[in-house]
């Protein structure tokens, strides 16, 4: 759908952002089909807005952005790649981020002027109230609508964050359990009744005596005796 027709417009950080014939008939239908350049130019900037939070969140994960392309229909982020599960719904939900960073800028904006006229100021240009109701309220809903699970919006993807968050907390507990898992002991395991002895300390120490030696004399003499028979036998001499 829509794979000819582009004419490349302008250019960020050297990624091509190309523009479909179609972009009038998405202007007229932001701005309820009535001449209002502010909408025209706050729709065209949502979605380029939009797409290139797609852009800066898969260029995070180094994942190659070839082109932006703004249609009709809305836009398109074309990347190349091998994302993960995580990664690709993570990039999906950069548009929608984007848009809800505009809404928190704009609409502190446009209800301060809207306060400030209902005390008596001046009001500002249709102009700036069509744009900022582009950048507010129409904003909001397109980014709602890109919210929904259906087909090949963005919340398709988005709504299955919470199953990976939930999928790699387990993986991470389950790696953190083995990782600080103590090793086994190789002490010998103390059982009821059967105490656990050091193999250091599995002979007891011996301790010198206090007590005095007692010396046998008959054995020292008998023993004296025979080593000096044995010495004249191998000597050859007969014992006296």
């Amino acid at each position: 759908m829509l794979r000819s027709g582009y004419v490349q417009v302008a250019s960020f950080r050297g990624i091509p952002i190309r523009a479909h014939w179609t972009m009038p008939f998405l202007c007229l239908l932001w701005s309820g089909l009535r001449f209002a350049p502010g909408a025209w130019i706050g729709a065209v900037f949502v979605v380029l807005l939009h797409e290139l939070g797609h852009a800066y969140l898969a260029r995070r994960y180094r994942l190659q952005v070839m082109e932006v392309m703004l249609h009709g229909l809305g836009g398109h982020c074309a990347y190349v790649g091998e994302p993960t599960d995580w990664q690709r719904s993570i990039v999906a939900s950069g548009g929608v981020l984007a848009q809800a960073i505009l809404l928190a800028i704009t609409l502190p904006v446009q209800i301060a002027l809207a306060a400030s006229v209902a005390s008596g100021g001046p009001s500002p240009p249709d102009f700036v109230w069509d744009l900022l109701y582009a950048w507010t309220w129409s904003n909001a809903a397109i980014a709602v609508f890109n919210l929904l699970p259906i087909g090949r919006l963005d919340g398709t993807e988005i709504w299955k964050l919470p199953g990976l968050w939930l999928a790699r907390r387990r993986r991470r507990g389950m790696a953190k359990s083995v990782t600080t898992k103590p090793p086994a002991s190789t002490s010998p395991r103390s059982e009821p009744g059967i105490r656990a002895r050091s193999p250091i300390a599995s002979k007891p120490a011996t301790r010198p005596s206090s007590e005095p030696m007692v010396i046998d004399e008959d054995a020292v003499k008998d023993t004296v005796r025979r080593a000096l028979e044995e010495a004249r036998k191998s000597s050859g001499q007969r014992p006296e």
